[in-house]
């Protein structure tokens, strides 16, 4: 978006430009170049003419592979053909180069590489961990609820919750980073932190109100857990919003995209977590004779005596 008037000053409408004493100077090299002629009482090169060669030779370099390096890769980056071709030249190099491991220590370089290597590294963070939090996830369901719908109920309601967020990531065009790769596995935890809330109230409620409707125990359900709930979320968004005056956007784009998430989990807590109980657990869970947990009463007496 340069303005009109920025054509007639970098004929090449690149930037920097440098006007200086009714003069116009552009291409960075030559400005610096220029600005250490300039004023030599305050030189950018090297005095030694051997480093100011090795200086040169540096900035040509950059100026020709490089920053070419750079804009293919900008251009590139929306071109899931190009990349997937890219990915597939890095690994076939790699095993070019494990052939000579025997004999030589060469390692590979540049923006590509490390571009794509950040892709994979993201991918594979996205599979352990996901699988990880997943595995617990179902492990702790089972253990608080011994009862395969009720592992299924809130497993139903972080799934929807994740792939309602993703789709809106996708549908702003927010790019996932190393740093927030990890926001679905936080989502699954948070999400089903609050699902267990109000499944566990919910039963509790169902269990001494036993000749109560199944849409009056699920109203008095919500109504009760939504404000412990409300306040519980709002606090951990303030924790995430703290992430925003880092100055580093990566950063910034992490504590944004936990923020959202957490909204999008509060909103399926009590939307479609009380719809599904609605229609799911009318005749299929038995509120008698529930056997209390060893673990959880050893805890809630050491409470109390302390």
């Amino acid at each position: 978006n340069k303005p009109d008037w920025f054509a007639s000053v970098s004929p090449y409408g690149k930037v920097p430009v440098l006007s200086h004493e009714g003069h116009t100077i552009y291409e960075s090299a030559i400005i610096n170049e220029y600005l250490d002629e300039r004023f030599p009482e305050t030189p950018l090169m090297p005095t030694d003419h051997f480093e100011r060669a090795n200086a040169r030779i540096w900035i040509d370099y950059c100026s020709n592979h490089y920053l070419p390096a750079c804009t293919r890769l900008m251009r590139d980056r929306n071109d899931p053909e190009k990349q997937k071709k890219n990915h597939q030249n890095i690994n076939e190099i790699r095993k070019i180069l494990k052939s000579y491991k025997n004999t030589a220590e060469i390692h590979l370089g540049g923006i590509p590489m490390i571009a794509d290597d950040m892709m994979t590294f993201i991918k594979n963070d996205i599979m352990v961990f996901g699988a990880g939090v997943f595995l617990f996830i179902v492990c702790t369901l089972w253990f608080v609820f011994r009862n395969l719908l009720w592992v299924f109920i809130p497993l139903l309601s972080c799934f929807f919750s994740v792939l309602i967020m993703v789709g809106l990531l996708g549908l702003v065009g927010w790019k996932v980073t190393v740093i927030s790769s990890n926001f679905i596995a936080l989502m699954l935890i948070l999400t089903m932190a609050m699902n267990i809330h109000m499944s566990v109230r919910y039963l509790q409620f169902k269990k001494e109100n036993p000749n109560i409707s199944n849409s009056e125990a699920i109203l008095w359900t919500s109504g009760k857990m939504f404000w412990p709930i409300l306040y519980t979320v709002l606090t951990t968004i303030c924790a995430f919003l703290s992430l925003i005056f880092s100055d580093i956007k990566p950063i910034i784009d992490f504590g944004w995209m936990m923020t959202v998430g957490l909204l999008v989990s509060l909103s399926i807590t009590f939307t479609l977590l009380p719809a599904i109980l609605n229609i799911l657990s009318k005749k299929s869970v038995n509120y008698e004779g529930e056997k209390k947990s060893i673990i959880t009463s050893f805890l809630s007496k050491f409470a109390q005596k302390n």
